[in-house]
């Protein structure tokens, strides 16, 4: 069971005898200990109900649990039942890595390598995503390898020294799941080609390649004490 998830039990009463009386219900839920002990776990609004509900943030990860039913339908006529349950651990005590930590858009080959995750399940999904400038997450690539190649990387956030963060979800099958956050940097790439020079200034063009990789051509007018940009004459 993945502790994280809502779960829902039902109780009911069998015979005729339980249509001529309302049955009581009483949950109770348990879990062990690593010593063998029972402790009690609260859960509440757990009396005179045929349906119990539990909340994902009430169980803990990798426990056994024993939850039990108490049925009273009247002083003389009463029922138990138990029902025991281990919730799922998530994969855990791994790492993730990218071969370099800074690129050129859409020329830069990145490679994220993720090892040592541990988890009772032997087929785990990778999940390789980064968040896009409009705030969807986007998706690289999920499947079984642990590893994921790529040159489709966005620019990167000016405004925070064009970092992208790539998030990777390590899954199982019950659902549960470990994170990890890597942070690459992806720029633009600029090339300067020195085309004439004389004694007044040093005139150069400089190619900048862009996300759509179209290119644009400005001049830079080198001076002894200031430089200034003007745009390519058509």
């Amino acid at each position: 069971m993945n502790p994280s998830e809502r779960m829902v039990f039902e109780g009911t009463c069998n015979g005729e005898a339980c249509k001529q009386a309302k049955t009581k219900f009483r949950w109770s839920l348990y879990r062990k200990r690593d010593d063998g002990t029972f402790q009690s776990v609260d859960i509440r609004k757990n009396e005179d109900l045929a349906l119990l509900e539990i909340n994902g943030d009430k169980l803990a990860e990798g426990a056994n649990y024993t939850l039990e039913l108490h049925g009273n339908l009247t002083e003389k006529i009463k029922s138990a039942g138990t029902h025991s349950f281990i919730t799922n651990e998530s994969p855990r005590g791994g790492n993730c890595t990218v071969d370099k930590s800074e690129g050129i858009v859409l020329a830069t080959n990145f490679t994220f390598s993720c090892f040592g995750w541990l988890d009772s399940e032997k087929e785990l999904v990778y999940q390789f995503g980064y968040t896009s400038s409009s705030g969807a997450y986007e998706i690289l690539q999920e499947s079984s390898q642990r590893f994921l190649r790529t040159n489709k990387l966005p620019l990167g956030d000016s405004k925070k020294e064009n970092i992208v963060q790539v998030d990777i979800y390590v899954k199982d099958k019950w659902g549960g799941f470990g994170f990890q956050r890597v942070e690459v940097k992806v720029s633009l790439v600029f090339s300067v080609i020195i085309l004439k020079t004389s004694r007044v200034a040093r005139r150069m063009y400089v190619k900048s390649q862009h996300v759509l990789g179209y290119y644009t051509l400005c001049r830079i007018y080198f001076f002894e004490k200031e430089y200034r940009i003007m745009p390519e004459q058509e």
